[in-house]
């Protein structure tokens, strides 16, 4: 059995975000005008012809920076739930950097264990679901290369278990 030479982990371009909230899976975050140029450099950064399958998270934001790739390669992304931004109890707040969270006693009971982490998907299950996804990938083709469009923490979450 063939399969794809090599997996992409693209991380989405930058959100339009102006109140600065951890926007996790909410609806309604697309990219900024720099974010659209980033998502159109990442497929100048990799031979795109030799792209044969296109794999995203759901969110918009990576649906938007996956279309320069779906123009360049004349392929559709392929939506995965796997490689969706994780889960966390913090969406919709505007943490300013953690100093937030010293003025909300209501949420201190997530802040039990930041290995785990404790106010939110655990690591090992991002990087589980991401594995998943990314031999689900490479096995769907034959043989050329997969691009799979995600977000910044499943990105390091696989990093640091393959590490």
């Amino acid at each position: 059995m063939m399969t794809a030479e090599r997996v992409h982990l693209v991380r989405h371009g930058e959100v339009f975000n102006p109140d600065g909230v951890l926007y996790e899976r909410l609806p309604g975050f697309g990219l900024s005008d720099c974010g659209r140029t980033l998502a159109l450099s990442a497929v100048t950064a990799i031979d795109h012809s030799r792209v044969t399958a296109l794999v995203a998270s759901p969110l918009q934001r990576t649906k938007e920076s996956a279309q320069p790739w779906e123009s360049a390669t004349g392929l559709t992304a392929v939506d995965d739930e796997r490689v969706i931004e994780p889960w966390n109890e913090f969406r919709g707040l505007n943490l300013r950097g953690g100093r937030a969270l010293l003025t909300r006693p209501d949420l201190w009971k997530y802040l039990t264990n930041p290995a785990e982490p404790s106010w939110g998907e655990p690591y090992v299950d991002i990087a589980d679901r991401m594995l998943a996804a990314m031999w689900n990938a490479a096995d769907s083709v034959d043989s050329g290369e997969v691009v799979i469009v995600t977000h910044q923490l499943p990105i390091w979450a696989v990093h640091l278990k393959l590490a």
